[in-house]
């Protein structure tokens, strides 16, 4: 697994606030630490636009060509990895997510955090 961790970014997250800024004034956190992860041997986080069709690692959408997204490229583990992340998870995982996360667990976290799925698209509103 790899885990996020304030500037130092892991394969998860554990730590405060990411590279891209901002502490989160939300009320509600979700536990979605990566405590007892080690973290990356190195990182870099950058937000590009899409040239191409991107596949989110967090909700499995289609980052399409034209939108930003969240790249974070490291080592974790000895294995050189590439995390892609539609805004709005990224977003998501910045607000309930504050002291860090693991990649990919995100829809897990917030369905046990907050008893909801939402990457789910049916939701009542739409009967």
């Amino acid at each position: 697994m790899q885990v996020h961790q304030g500037v130092a970014h892991y394969r998860g997250v554990s730590g405060g606030v990411g590279a891209a800024g901002g502490e989160s004034n939300m009320s509600i956190s979700c536990d979605c630490s990566a405590d007892g992860y080690e973290g990356a041997k190195f990182s870099i986080e950058t937000f590009p636009v899409a040239r191409k069709e991107h596949k989110c690692c967090e909700c499995r959408e289609t980052i399409k060509p034209g939108q930003q997204y969240q790249n974070i490229k490291g080592l974790w583990e000895g294995r050189f990895e590439i995390f892609k992340t539609c805004m709005p998870c990224y977003r998501i995982r910045k607000h309930y997510c504050p002291h860090g996360y693991i990649f990919e667990t995100l829809q897990e976290n917030i369905s046990d955090c907050l008893g909801f799925n939402y990457t789910d698209a049916d939701t009542e509103d739409d009967e």
